[in-house]
């Protein structure tokens, strides 16, 4: 993997840098982020999918998100309690890979309730419904095993290249 090497630092921002890495990477070991998760993160906040990417003001960026969802530079413990309930269920990958499908054009929309339609479609309507509790949302209530079909569904979308460029935009070979 080529080193990126960010030019017109000065020593002292080349050790800020390092440090506020050294901090993102200990936030996602302490979170407990897969590193899909945490790339998609990753890009839902700056657009990048590395770090190592980032400039000084994105790496700050990543790093008051983090706190703001709970994260604590002080916890000396890779414990997950204190994260936010939203992340401590298994469809947080889900919702950020559906955000991710909108913003890259792969779906036509990328809106919450598109995201729990699309769901129990795939999942099945009577799998999904007979689970829901009322006031929650219908991915909220799946178990790991149909969130984890989910997420792999939504891995295939995100990877999935047309064989033709032109059958991406609807049109037709002549």
């Amino acid at each position: 993997m080529a080193k990126i090497l960010i030019v017109g630092l000065t020593p002292a921002q080349q050790a800020q840098r390092k440090h506020k890495l050294a901090l993102i990477h200990k936030a996602k070991r302490d979170l407990g982020f897969d590193d899909d998760f945490y790339r998609d993160l990753l890009e839902q906040i700056t657009g990048r999918r590395s770090a190592a990417e980032l400039t000084l003001r994105e790496l700050d960026t990543v790093i008051n998100h983090l706190r703001s969802k709970g994260w604590k530079t002080g916890d000396k413990s890779p414990s997950s309690s204190h994260l936010p309930p939203q992340w401590k269920k298994p469809h947080h990958l889900a919702t950020a890979l559906w955000i991710e499908l909108g913003k890259a054009g792969k779906i036509q929309d990328g809106s919450d309730y598109a995201l729990q339609q699309f769901a129990v479609k795939f999942l099945g309507p009577k799998q999904v419904r007979a689970v829901v509790l009322p006031g929650t949302r219908p991915i909220e209530a799946l178990s790991d095993q149909q969130c984890a079909k989910l997420i792999a569904a939504l891995k295939k979308i995100r990877d999935w290249e047309p064989a033709d460029p032109k059958a991406q935009n609807g049109e037709e070979k002549k």
